[in-house]
């Protein structure tokens, strides 16, 4: 669409620098037809139309978001815009696009559809076909003059020349001098950078030991602190962290300075084999070569370092789990020391429920004697607690042999028990033991598919620069045998040539007279190509004399239309002539704009649909204020301006007002004349200079400015300017809408012309 508005946009000015504007009584003969040929588009003119406008509507707003780029852009999509749709409309013109550009072919078809060159050639044969009277078909065919008698030739006396001598090298050699200055550029080159490169990484692999120090120093401090738990200090192993980290960070560094070394080592090595003359050096090999082992290195060397990483966060994750078990079991000891004693007392009051499971005998003490002086016995948590009491027996607490015998036996079963429980849960460990050997074996099948692959990828490129020197030594002998064969090639074409410059007398006869018989068939086919043009232009001319009605009645309507939108300024400049005062002289715009809608050319005219609809509700209803009644109501705001201009939003007092009159009637109001170019200091001008300016404007009759202007007013002018900004406001949009249906109008006048 975009496009479409560029074409319209360049028809419309170059019509216009012939006619400046529609002329309702102009006759079609005085048109220029290139207005009318060119403006043809694809798409309907109606909305070709419409969209120009629109286009030059919002050129401001591209122009001033978009910059050069998109200005680049732009140019850019409407000259391809412009190729496309001259090729639309001209089929000659895309064959020869398609022909030239390549490529060309399938975007035109892709946008444009299969071309319709071949279609039209056949049916302006046919129309050639059937245009010519059938009286014509029983005439006898021309007779064709007998071609003239070829005369004999003397022949052709040719020297022979030695063509060996011309023949020169394709390719020069370039001179010694050359071959050994650019080989020794190249080798202080390659010196420079194998030493750079081996510096690199030298201090790249120091930077990789420390890492991996820090990283053992790190494990050490961790395992250190876990396993002395009560004189852990874990600032130490944050400490040995951090310098890990650091350490970590400057290997990688050394890292990416060492292989981008090593990367500009190799683009030396590749610029040295693309060039002829060092293509050859052996120190290429070399190079390559250093370059493949300090590769090596560098991945050996991170090899190590995430083997050591991974071990160390293997041994940080185990600490860190068996401390919080150990911790965990310290915890929990207590609590579990007095379940289990509550359990056995449970069992024991099942099996012997006459038995204080409390009761304690010292040792050596035989069942129903009398204790000693001191009494010994325990207590509920299994403390030895010794108290002075007089002495007494142990009456029905006293365990017998059947009581020992059966706790002796639940001791033996519990024992038991506990042995199961411990022979399950070695097991258990076993598994968990089996679980992190295959986890580590894991870790190690890892690491060894890494250090396969470095090693799998140092052998391949070993490989290669084994194979590359063996085509470095093999060259030379299959360059000696090349020479050998370019020469017998050389001489047998010799001999070719001198056999094909016998021939060429003879053939050149024979293409002499095959040129004839075609430029024969040329002018035939150039002829018949005339007569077909003709009776396309005749068939144009009688269809275009068949729509001159159709054509004559959307001229006469785009004159009306014309007519209308003329009546609609007119409205809106003088309003209700016969009103006698402001508001009566303001007349709505809903019947001339039904009158548009209803003379327009095409009566679902989006263009014009949409421009109606954009009129302001307060014109199309009400109506607005004419020219020269805002001009009057800005006299009346200016003068009460003056009087006012000292008052700010506030308000004031009487006393202000007072003062803000005084100083209006001591200022003298001298005329004064702004030029454009005069700039208007936000900040610093006052109501005054404003309001002279703004009346400078108005009585000028540049409304545009004079609103802008007095939109600046501040305090109580800028209040009492608010009801007059908006009705000139509303007055310009409906004035600037009417002149754009006035354009289209016009645009529509001329397309329509013939």
């Amino acid at each position: 669409m975009v496009i479409y508005s560029v074409l319209v946009a360049e028809n419309v000015s170059h019509c216009n620098e012939t006619i400046s504007q529609p002329d309702v009584e102009r006759s079609a003969s005085t048109v220029q037809p290139s207005c009318s040929t060119t403006t043809k588009t694809p798409s309907s003119p109606t909305k070709v139309s419409k969209i120009s406008i629109l286009h030059l509507q919002n050129h401001d707003y591209r122009k001033s978001g978009g910059g050069k780029g998109l200005a680049l852009v732009g140019a850019t999509v409407a000259g391809a815009g412009g190729v496309v749709g001259y090729s639309y409309v001209d089929p000659e013109f895309r064959h020869k696009v398609e022909v030239t550009v390549p490529g060309a072919e399938q975007v035109l078809e892709a946008v444009l559809g299969k071309s319709n060159l071949d279609k039209t050639k056949k049916e302006i044969k046919e129309a050639v076909v059937a245009a010519v009277p059938k009286k014509k078909e029983v005439l006898p065919p021309l007779e064709l003059a007998p071609l003239p008698p070829v005369l004999p030739k003397e022949p052709v006396h040719v020297d022979p020349i030695d063509v060996r001598k011309d023949v020169t090298p394709i390719v020069a050699k370039p001179s010694p001098d050359v071959v050994v200055a650019k080989n020794k550029q190249l080798e202080d080159r390659l010196k420079i950078a194998i030493h750079s490169a081996e510096g690199k990484v030298r201090i790249a692999t120091e930077a990789k030991l420390k890492t991996i120090n820090a990283i053992n120093e790190h494990a050490a401090v961790l395992k250190q602190t876990v396993d002395d738990a009560k004189n852990a200090n874990w600032e130490n192993v944050t400490a040995a962290l951090q310098r890990a980290e650091a350490e970590a960070r400057v290997d990688s560094g050394q890292e990416v300075d060492g292989r981008n070394y090593i990367d500009n080592l190799r683009k030396i090595v590749n610029d040295g084999k693309k060039d002829s003359t060092t293509a050859t050096n052996p120190l290429l090999l070399n190079a390559q070569e250093t370059a493949n082992k300090l590769t090596h290195q560098l991945d050996e060397i991170n090899a190590l370092v995430n083997k050591v990483s991974s071990s160390t966060q293997n041994l940080i994750i185990q600490k860190v789990f068996q401390s919080r078990q150990e911790s965990a079991v310290l915890n929990q000891y207590k609590d579990l020391i007095e379940k289990s004693r509550q359990q056995f007392a449970l069992e024991m009051k099942s099996i012997l429920p006459n038995v204080d499971v409390h009761a304690k005998v010292r040792v050596g003490e035989e069942v129903g004697k009398p204790f000693k002086k001191k009494e010994w016995f325990g207590d509920k948590k299994g403390n030895w607690k010794p108290e002075k009491r007089k002495e007494k027996r142990l009456k029905d607490k006293n365990l017998n042999e059947e009581e020992l015998n059966a706790l002796i036996a639940h001791a033996h079963l519990k024992v038991d028990q506990l042995r199961r429980q411990l022979s399950d849960q070695q097991v258990r460990e076993e598994l968990h033991i089996s679980k992190a050997l295959e986890e580590q074996r894991a870790a190690d099948e890892r690491i060894a598919s890494e250090k396969l692959s470095i090693e799998m990828s140092r052998v391949g490129l070993q490989k290669e620069l084994e194979i590359e020197r063996a085509l470095v030594e093999s060259r030379s002998s299959w360059e000696g045998e090349l020479e050998d064969k370019l020469k017998r090639t050389a001489s047998a074409h010799s001999e070719h040539l001198e056999q094909v410059i016998r021939t060429q007398r003879q053939l050149f006869e024979i293409e002499q007279n095959q040129k004839v018989e075609e430029a024969v068939l040329k002018e035939r086919g150039l002829h018949s190509k005339q007569v077909g043009a003709a009776l396309s232009r005749l068939a144009g001319i009688e269809e275009a004399l068949g729509s001159r009605v159709a054509l004559d009645n959307e001229n006469r309507r785009a004159k009306q239309f014309w007519i209308a939108c003329h009546n609609l300024i007119d409205t809106l400049k003088h309003g209700n002539k016969a009103g006698n005062n402001i508001d009566e002289r303001r007349l709505p715009l809903n019947e001339s704009l039904n009158l548009l809608k209803e003379v327009s050319v095409n009566p679902e005219d989006e263009f014009v649909t949409a421009i109606i609809g954009s009129f302001p509700t307060q014109a199309t209803t009400v109506g607005t204020y004419t020219e020269q009644d805002l001009k009057n109501r800005f006299e009346q705001l200016y003068k009460v301006g003056r009087k006012t201009a000292t008052i700010d939003e506030n308000g004031g007092g009487l006393g202000a007002y007072f003062w803000s009159y005084v100083k209006s009637i001591f200022l003298v109001d001298m005329p004064r004349q702004y030029s454009e170019l005069d700039a208007i200091d936000v900040n610093n001008a006052d109501n005054y200079e404003i309001l002279s300016r703004a009346k400078q404007y108005v009585h000028n009759g540049d409304l545009d400015k004079a609103i802008r202007v007095v939109q600046l007013l501040k305090g109580q002018p800028a209040h009492l300017a608010h009801d007059w900004v908006l009705d000139t406001r509303a007055y310009l949009e409906s004035r600037l809408l009417a002149q754009l249906l006035v354009a289209h109008a016009a645009v529509s006048s001329i397309r329509s012309t013939y």
